[in-house]
């Protein structure tokens, strides 16, 4: 099987692994980084070409987690419905949520827990939505840097996919920084139950940081009726000292090691930190299928050769 890359884009920057589909842990053959620049979908894939091809990279198939603009997250209740059934549930659902009109989002979702109501069972669907026109620029900025993207979601589904196995019956929470924002999400059994994103305007600022995820950890509480998250994981940019002191003191948590320092080995003279590329690596162990999330346009063609791209 050819190997693949898994990449994550966010305003500010970008992460990217290229590995071997199917090997457990997964084997790492390139790892870099690097700031995103400002600009047109074009000319950031033409960077992102620049980039790749600089550093050694020569896959094309990506799987893709992307951050921001934002992603919405919810999970709706909804009879155990499947395809194109599904999806008007579920965007007659975020018509009552959202100010923006459902025939300008691209919405999926995937099954992530069942429960009875009034005798009869239902699905418990984690849906993401955003602006279609913001993925439509995605897929451009992708196809302009040679790419063909298999698979776009969100950072946080694709950290959930890192739920350690000997936590199967624990909620764990998975923290992601980088330069302008954070995220926080909780997974239970590696189904991604809970995310919010919050902008920062300095990376270092502990306090108000520690803040949100304590707002939003008793936000969870509320909506899942009592859950609590019993581990806590870091990826992306490292947290402070300031932040580490602070999490301990008021959320009673440590911060763990992160299992995509387990899930995924870098071969011998890559250089990496699997925390740092804890989002792409969430992608390359995943398994995605059409039962899984994917904000790919419904209508996108796999590359030039199929019609190409044409620009936003």
């Amino acid at each position: 099987m050819a190997r693949m890359l898994a990449i994550e884009i966010a305003p500010r920057v970008i992460r990217a692994v290229e590995y071997q589909p199917g090997d457990r842990p997964v084997r790492i053959f390139r790892a870099a980084a690097t700031e995103r620049p400002g600009g047109e979908p074009a000319a950031v894939g033409q960077f992102l070409r620049e980039f790749l091809d600089r550093n050694g990279f020569t896959a094309k198939s990506a799987v893709v987690s992307y951050l921001g603009p934002v992603i919405e997250h919810r999970v709706y209740t909804i009879p155990p419905v499947t395809g194109s059934t599904r999806e008007e549930l579920l965007r007659g659902k975020i018509a009552q949520d959202s100010a923006t009109a459902v025939a300008e989002l691209r919405v999926t979702g995937e099954v992530v827990g069942t429960v009875v109501e009034k005798g009869y069972e239902r699905h418990e669907v984690m849906t993401l939505y955003t602006p279609e026109f913001e993925i439509r620029r995605l897929v451009f900025l992708l196809v302009e840097a040679g790419l063909t993207p298999v698979q776009v979601v969100s950072v946080p589904v694709a950290l959930a996919g890192l739920h350690p196995p000997d936590a199967a019956d624990e909620l764990c929470g998975f923290v992601h920084l980088e330069p302008s924002r954070c995220v926080i999400c909780v997974s239970g059994s590696g189904k991604l139950r809970f995310a919010r994103e919050f902008a920062l305007n300095m990376p270092d600022e502990a306090e108000r940081m520690v803040m949100e995820l304590t707002r939003s950890l008793l936000y969870f509480r509320q909506i899942s009726r009592g859950g609590a998250i019993t581990r806590l994981y870091w990826s992306g940019d490292p947290p402070t000292e300031e932040a580490r002191l602070l999490i301990s003191e008021r959320l009673k948590l440590d911060i763990g090691a992160h299992p995509s320092g387990t899930a995924a080995s870098f071969e011998q003279g890559v250089p990496g930190d699997a925390a740092v590329f804890g989002a792409p690596i969430g992608m390359a162990v995943s398994e995605w299928g059409a039962d899984r999330v994917n904000l790919l346009p419904v209508k996108y063609p796999s590359g030039r050769n199929a019609g190409g791209a044409s620009s936003p």
